[in-house]
């Protein structure tokens, strides 16, 4: 076979290997150079380059820059690129919401090893999903979020250019993956009056700085993380960590709560007065159910808690069966005069 300048034989494919303009950079830097296989070194695939290359130059002449082709990389490599972009360098990121992102990532690696990214199909995400059957709903659906986040993430580097194109499906596979329902699993607990009651009378004899957080967790509505960030610069005000929505509060504070030993101290105090099923997520609940109670607007209730819809506040509030109820009182009382 007649040798082709730009083409050669690399390990037994047709590789096109030539530079467009200059070798070397005015500020003395190497230009790379456009790179293209053709498959099993054979005449057929060096009259491809022949001509694959011929229009490459002209277009550069025209000055129309070559786009890479896209290059297939294994599900494994794409995690590793996502974790690295989406999670290590967002500086944003918590220490937790890296760890269990990790802990996500590792598990599809071990699911999928040797599997392409852009291969990946809807009954090989079913398979994944009923693999992880023993887990629970919100879990389970936690990572097929992820999964379908990667894919997401890897569409849209590709076409701001951030990355060189991979090989990508046709579709997200796992939009058409239907989740497990979380209806049995999903908690409306909130704190009453009683509750309340029992847990400041201990938190005042055995440990008065808990329930200082407990009254600031009511009082802000915060979750956790964004009420232990706001509550260090002596203001309530930021950026939720989860939704990344701006709060702010008319809450004021004169020193930062202590939450060290939080787990044991939170822990002891559930324990102490009955409540072992309680979470401290719940007092967001609480914060709305109160506001509700005193007769606040579902409004301020959603900016409150910084949701971005009013359902989700419905949610929180229980307001929807209280919205419900007057309505089917009167079906009832119609169906008793039939």
């Amino acid at each position: 076979m007649r040798r082709i300048q730009g083409i050669r034989n690399d390990r037994g494919y047709t590789e096109l290997r030539i530079w467009l303009g200059p070798k070397r950079n005015p500020d003395g830097s190497h230009n790379k150079a456009y790179r293209k296989l053709f498959g099993p070194y054979n005449e057929a695939n060096i009259l491809r380059a022949k001509e694959h290359m011929e229009r490459i130059r002209k277009d550069f002449t025209a000055g129309k820059t070559p786009t890479k082709e896209p290059k297939p990389i294994l599900l494994s490599q794409a995690c590793d690129l996502f974790f690295k972009r989406h999670f290590e360098q967002n500086s944003k990121r918590s220490r937790r919401s890296r760890d269990t992102a990790r802990s996500i990532i590792k598990s599809i690696r071990e699911f999928w090893p040797v599997t392409a990214l852009h291969t990946l199909k809807p009954k090989d995400v079913e398979a994944y999903r009923d693999h992880l059957k023993h887990l629970s709903p919100n879990t389970l659906n936690g990572r097929l979020t992820m999964l379908k986040s990667l894919y997401n993430r890897m569409e849209a580097w590709v076409k701001r250019q951030e990355i060189d194109p991979i090989q990508l499906p046709e579709f997200n596979p796992v939009r058409y993956v239907e989740s497990l329902s979380t209806t049995e699993y999903k908690r409306d607990r909130y704190a009453t009056r009683d509750e309340l009651k029992r847990m400041k009378e201990w938190c005042l004899i055995n440990d008065p700085e808990l329930w200082r957080a407990i009254e600031l967790a009511i009082l802000t509505g915060l979750r956790r993380g964004d009420l232990l960030r706001s509550q260090a610069s002596g203001q309530f005000k930021g950026i939720q960590e989860k939704t990344g929505r701006s709060f702010v509060l008319p809450v004021k504070i004169s020193r930062p709560v202590n939450f060290s030993g939080y787990h044991r101290r939170w822990t002891a105090c559930r324990k102490a007065v009955g409540m072992p099923d309680f979470h401290w997520h719940d007092f967001r609940h609480t914060n709305a159910t109160m506001l509700k109670q005193l007769g606040a607007a579902d409004e301020v209730i959603r900016e409150t808690l910084g949701h971005a819809n009013i359902e989700q506040t419905w949610d929180y509030t229980n307001a929807r069966e209280e919205r419900l109820k007057p309505w089917i009182d009167k079906l009832q009382k119609e169906l008793e005069a039939i």
